[in-house]
């Protein structure tokens, strides 16, 4: 899930305070650098069959025609407009070090090599 685990004899031991500070770190404004909440979006078009997240954020299976094919179900929402679909889902805590991964699948294998020399069996967003 991404947790963290951390340990101390005490609450004011020097290591648990610093290691705090450090995953909870803060930006210029001295407000927390972290997402809470977030929402992660990808537009893609028609000719994108499936998503697959494969790492980071929430946890989340393939979505393939919308219809997700993972744990978490209920989060993930497919909608079409005019060429294009989008998925999306709830990622829950992002920080700056947060890395998420994508799989995207063709929905059909094209016959025109340029095609096909850009997206293979499947592309990998990080």
């Amino acid at each position: 899930t991404g947790g963290v685990a951390l340990q101390a004899e005490s609450f004011e031991d020097e290591t648990l305070v610093k290691s705090l500070e450090r995953l909870y770190g803060t930006d210029g404004d001295s407000d927390a650098a972290m997402g809470f909440g977030s929402k992660i979006e990808l537009i893609a078009g028609r000719d994108c069959a499936a998503v697959q997240h494969v790492g980071g954020g929430a946890s989340v299976g393939a979505i393939t025609d919308g219809t997700s094919k993972g744990d978490d179900s209920s989060d993930i929402s497919v909608k079409e407009c005019g060429g294009a679909r989008s998925f999306s889902w709830n990622a829950g805590c992002l920080s700056p070090h947060t890395c998420i991964g994508l799989t995207l699948t063709p929905a059909k294998p094209s016959s025109n090599a340029a095609d096909m020399a850009v997206m293979r069996d499947s592309q990998l967003l990080q």
